[in-house]
């Protein structure tokens, strides 16, 4: 797909970095995939002298064309008009599309220590995808099993085939306890258990130092990783990350920390 030039800028004059009144300025002109600024938070930190922007941005499809993604950008400018730094980001549909004539707000926050105090920024459409050029996802949902949230046939079969081999790794701040799993009797043990598993809630929740995670190899060779954030799900789609509650997982999870063991000399 061509690439859709920007198409529509919104300018917010700062009066100051943090309570005072915030004023918005828009161009006249816009067309096709538009990029407005809905809210906007500027505060300085004096301790690192960084400005800190807090974004809520509307973007708005104008085309005729279903879209996975949106890329825009934020161009930062002094008093005088000089520019003083330029921030990309995108919006990724990720599961759903942006349908002709829809809208959907993208929240942003980012720090930058400028060469001069903000006193406009302005945000710009620079290029989009449509789902053939960027394909949707299947993002899990309450309920679903593993096997379907990840779309993945060995783990929707693992109890009638199961794995050859189970890596087990529970960090601990740093230190692994690690497991190797290869014999019959425990990674049937460890398949029924997973089997179990149900996805839950989606959370915000994020654990320092508790990267845990499973790679299981089946007999055709394919490996199949699943990465925790503690005991929760964590999916990483599009430069975002995704976590999710597990239901049924204690009994899955306490069999992994059954067998795993620090190596020897930690």
């Amino acid at each position: 797909m061509k690439k859709i030039l920007p198409v529509m800028i919104i300018s917010m004059l700062l009066t100051a970095c943090a309570g005072k009144k915030v004023v918005y300025e828009s161009a006249d002109a816009f067309q096709k995939v538009s990029a407005s600024i809905e809210t906007m938070e500027v505060k300085k930190n004096e301790k690192t002298n960084s400005t800190i922007f807090h974004i809520q941005t509307k973007i708005t499809n104008g085309s005729d064309l279903d879209l996975s993604q949106v890329d825009y950008q934020f161009d930062c400018y002094d008093r005088d008009g000089n520019i003083l730094d330029t921030f990309r980001f995108s919006w990724y549909g990720n599961d759903t599309a942006l349908l002709p004539g829809t809208s959907v707000t993208d929240e942003k926050g980012f720090q930058k220590v400028l060469d001069g105090e903000a006193a406009k920024v302005t945000v710009s459409v620079t290029g989009t995808k449509t789902p053939e050029e960027l394909p949707l996802v299947h993002l899990p949902v309450t309920g679903e099993t593993m096997g379907d949230a990840l779309n993945n046939e060995h783990l929707r079969h693992i109890t009638e085939e199961n794995p050859v081999h189970i890596s087990i790794w529970i960090d601990h701040g740093g230190p692994r306890e690690i497991a190797e799993i290869s014999d019959g009797k425990t990674l049937k043990e460890l398949s029924d258990a997973f089997a179990k598993i149900r996805i839950g809630n989606p959370s915000e929740t994020f654990v320092t130092d508790n990267y845990n995670g499973v790679i299981m190899e089946f007999a055709d060779g394919t490996k199949t990783g699943i990465s925790l954030n503690l005991t929760n799900l964590e999916l990483g789609v599009n430069n975002q990350w995704f976590y999710y509650e597990l239901d049924n997982f204690g009994p899955f999870w306490q069999l992994c920390n059954d067998l795993a063991e620090f190596p020897e000399g930690e």
